[in-house]
């Protein structure tokens, strides 16, 4: 059985819950490891948008959305705090 190496599931996870607050290097290395990763590939268009930062990987990106629309809907959702997630419960 193959175990996890939790560095690489801590950086995951924060990917697709904020990636703004990973370096580009950590996404693009966590690309480089999981290279087909859907997730990835939308958190990383979506990091780029968060932080006001052109990307020229759009065409991918589309390449594994089911839908322009959805994509688009995806990287221009605002981050949610924890705060904010409680407040509504």
């Amino acid at each position: 059985m193959a175990t996890l190496n939790t560095s690489y599931h801590s950086q995951y996870k924060q990917a697709l819950q904020d990636p703004t607050r990973l370096s580009e290097e950590d996404l693009l290395g966590l690309l480089l490891k999981y290279p087909y990763s859907q997730p990835l590939v939308f958190a990383y268009e979506r990091r780029k948008k968060l932080i006001k930062q052109e990307s020229i990987n759009k065409d991918l990106a589309l390449l594994y959305a089911n839908s322009e629309g959805w994509l688009m809907a995806y990287v221009n959702k605002p981050i949610e705090s924890i705060e904010a997630i409680i407040d509504r419960s």
